[in-house]
């Protein structure tokens, strides 16, 4: 049987699973939404909405002993003169990037590493000045709390911080694409051999009922959508029209609303189908899938930004 973390189905943007991929995207959103209205003086509806969700995060950098809100933390990178934040990856990761394309180099590696490989980068305003912030979790009975690590005071090098900002240019086109065949082969695969999940009949259905979710954010045409289905596309993550008023940002928001969606585990699982084969191609496609929403969520959430 195929051993799959049953905790971690999607019910929507408030579920404690899903805020271990969407914190992250989350944090860069309205936390360069608050260092806008914060350099402009506004206190318009969005920045208020910004305020509250960044007060709704803790934040303990580094060793320190106490946890504080990431909106004092925002409001600290403001003073110190920094101007906005990127979502990016390790620099591990970014080395599997090539041409646009991720190529994944040794499988078991990443099967075998349960944490996420998030950095959030904060840049000065009008400056090269760049810090890298990597990104962990303390879970807790009632949330997970966010703990960053600075990894030096300034990114030192040219080549690194092109490692971290290439993610900001990765066409969405092509993440999107990405994604999308990433979601068809898992679903496709999952229909055919569903019975060996080790699921419950409602867990399966759940579990099938992400991707083709996933699948119909990916194919919603964004500039000829209806009312409802726009609605369904704001709504989903619950962040304000006023984030993503270009066609280039609702298609971003399409793609993290996929990802979001597709996050059905919360690494690639190992496996346990008695047929080798089998069990081989569900491990890979377990990764690709992984990778992909990791990859669709960095990108996706730095196209919204780009007009904050």
């Amino acid at each position: 049987m195929i051993k799959v973390c049953k905790a971690s189905f999607f019910q929507g943007a408030q579920h404690l699973n899903a805020a271990k991929v969407f914190q992250p995207a989350s944090l860069v959103l309205h936390g360069n939404k608050y260092l806008e209205s914060l350099s402009q003086n506004s206190k318009s509806h969005e920045s208020d909405v910004a305020r509250k969700s960044l007060e709704s995060m803790n934040i303990k950098v580094n060793d320190d002993n106490k946890f504080v809100s990431a909106k004092d933390w925002v409001q600290e990178l403001h003073d110190n003169g920094m101007g906005s934040l990127i979502l990016s990856r390790s620099k591990q990761r970014t080395k599997t990037i090539k041409d646009n394309e991720v190529i994944v180099n040794n499988l078991e590696n990443f099967l075998q590493r349960p944490e996420l490989d998030f950095v959030i980068v904060s840049s000065k305003k009008d400056s090269d000045s760049h810090q890298a912030w990597t990104f962990t979790q303390k879970e807790n009975e009632k949330n997970q709390d966010l703990i960053l690590t600075p990894e030096a005071k300034e990114i030192a090098t040219s080549q690194a911080l092109h490692d971290y900002l290439v993610w900001r240019d990765i066409a969405l086109g092509d993440i999107r694409e990405r994604i999308r065949e990433a979601v068809e082969r898992m679903r496709d695969f999952s229909i055919l051999h569903i019975k060996n999940l080790d699921l419950s009949q409602s867990e399966q259905s759940n579990y099938l009922n992400n991707l083709a979710e996933a699948e119909k954010f990916i194919h919603m045409n964004v500039m000829l959508t209806t009312k409802r289905e726009m609605d369904k596309l704001f709504d989903f993550l619950q962040l304000p029209r006023e984030y993503t008023s270009s066609s280039q940002a609702r298609v971003a928001l399409q793609i993290l609303n996929a990802a979001m969606c597709a996050w059905i585990f919360d690494y690639p699982t190992k496996g346990g189908l008695s047929n080798k084969q089998l069990n081989e191609d569900y491990k890979r496609l377990s990764n690709e899938l992984y990778e992909s929403v990791l990859d669709s969520i960095t990108c996706s959430t730095n196209y919204i930004n780009k007009e904050l």
